[in-house]
């Protein structure tokens, strides 16, 4: 019956009813018609899934189907597309192949696979932005010190709002403007509140303002750092060596 459907060509299988007996037409085209259905919500919408999370290599897409079979039991282009998605969203991490992207997902164990994609823009970690890298792992670092509460002393109205936009959701954050006037006891509430002063210098600071936080005393002192280089990833850099620098092991001793 499926050799007599090849025999006629493609013709049989999308009208069956002008080459063959009604019988055996249908049952032909039943049976073509779940194979197609199968492919299209399998093979098919799983490459594409993973061609939208930036993984166009072959390589990279077999990686994935390899541990997705161990975690379904069963070859993946065959399980609908509905149940492979959460998986991929909660174990499979594509990064930009920038080793300090790929070295941060892996410090999350949920994340089971973790892959170089092609596209930056699909990186789980840093999205294509430097910014966004050096933000996220500052924050990282911050927390891991027991320095959530940010106090950034400069900078622009621009570079104010993506610091809160990159931070919001990562760290208590506080901005002051440069060039408005302060009052010492301001900046005393300011330092108190803070576990991290940077005063960023090269920016739209006026002296006034930042030897508030700068001319200091005590241990309100010993958080202040000042920025010397311009720029969002800069300044997370800088604050980021800063912690690596003065990280002070909390383990027992052996």
């Amino acid at each position: 019956m499926i050799l007599a459907a090849w025999e006629h060509g493609e013709d049989a299988v999308k009208h069956p009813a002008d080459h063959l007996p009604d019988e055996t037409a249908n049952a032909i085209a039943t049976h073509f018609a779940g194979r197609s259905m199968r492919v299209a919500a399998g093979s098919g919408d799983l490459a594409e899934t993973l061609k939208a999370r930036g993984l166009h290599a072959t390589e990279a897409r077999q990686r994935v189907r390899r541990h997705l079979e161990q975690q379904v039991g069963s070859n993946p282009d065959l399980v609908a597309l509905d149940a492979i998605v959460p998986l991929l969203d909660t174990q499979l991490a594509v990064f930009c192949g920038d080793p300090l992207c790929e070295a941060e997902l892996r410090r999350h164990e949920r994340f089971t696979l973790v892959i170089a994609g092609q596209d930056p823009a699909r990186c789980r970690f840093c999205g294509g932005s430097d910014n966004r890298r050096a933000a996220r792992r500052m924050a990282r670092l911050c927390r891991d010190e027991g320095k959530r509460r940010l106090l950034v002393v400069g900078g622009s109205p621009g570079t104010h709002q993506e610091l809160v936009d990159l931070l919001t959701d990562q760290l208590e954050l506080r901005v002051i403007e440069g060039d408005r006037a302060r009052t010492r006891a301001e900046a005393e509430r300011d330092l108190e509140w803070a576990d991290l002063c940077l005063v960023w210098g090269s920016t739209i600071l006026n002296h006034k303002v930042s030897e508030l936080y700068t001319d200091r005393h005590g241990s309100t002192r010993e958080h202040v750092l000042v920025i010397r280089r311009r720029g969002v990833a800069a300044l997370c850099d800088e604050v980021t060596e800063h912690l690596v620098r003065t990280h002070r092991p909390t383990g027992r001793p052996g």
